[in-house]
């Protein structure tokens, strides 16, 4: 199990990997939207579909979203400044991206809960671990009829936090990623942007819990 060093004083930006070694599970969504709760951040987008680039071509506002493979990660991350850097991994191991995850300061592996990305979840956590920096989980894409109970019970015997508040399929997620929108923009009191930011408020408790 990945070693956490809690001894280690985490400063700003405060960097965070949002990761799975799996496409297809909403990565690039949730990386968007706590870019965006996150308010004084930059968003990083290392996945070679670059959905996150054109989202930052379509959006009006911050955050600014910066497209750049996992092996320039290193050089650029000391020239930024903002609160937070929001770092949008490559679906898969590409070259690079376990270089990337060490530079991280919190790596949050984000995961549907059903058979086939259960089974991918242990070799995304297993890649996790090769960074050695402190690793959370969050549940995303749960139906919205589904207790959220089980889903967390699933990964309760991991030893790795799990996020108390789990992540919905909600169709105003894909809607407004297209419009270069988040939850937070459109309806920031909704339900959505709610859950996403007691998502936000969970992270930066975790990443409290590693500063000295």
């Amino acid at each position: 199990m990945v070693k956490k060093n809690d001894d280690i004083e985490v400063k700003p930006p405060y960097k965070i990997a949002i990761f799975s070694g799996k496409g297809g599970v909403g990565k690039s969504t949730v990386s968007a939207i706590l870019a965006v709760a996150a308010g004084d951040s930059v968003l990083i987008d290392c996945d070679p579909q670059a959905s996150l680039s054109h989202w930052g071509d379509l959006r009006e506002s911050a955050p600014e979203v910066i497209s750049l493979p996992p092996t320039r990660l290193k050089s650029k991350l000391p020239k930024l400044d903002n609160d937070y850097v929001i770092v949008d991994t490559p679906g898969a191991l590409v070259s690079g991206t376990i270089d990337a995850l060490k530079l991280m300061d919190l790596i949050v592996i984000v995961t549907p809960i059903d058979t086939f990305e259960l089974a991918a979840l242990n070799d995304t956590l297993n890649t996790a671990e090769v960074a050695r920096k402190p690793i959370v989980i969050i549940v995303n894409r749960l139906h919205p009829q589904a207790k959220s109970s089980g889903a967390l019970e699933v990964l309760s015997e991991l030893d790795i936090p799990v996020c108390p508040t789990v992540i919905r399929e909600r169709a105003i997620h894909r809607h407004l990623l297209m419009e270069g929108r988040t939850c937070m923009d459109k309806a920031p009191d909704g339900i959505a942007a709610r859950e996403l930011g007691l998502v936000w408020s969970w992270i930066q408790e975790q990443l409290s819990a590693h500063r000295s």
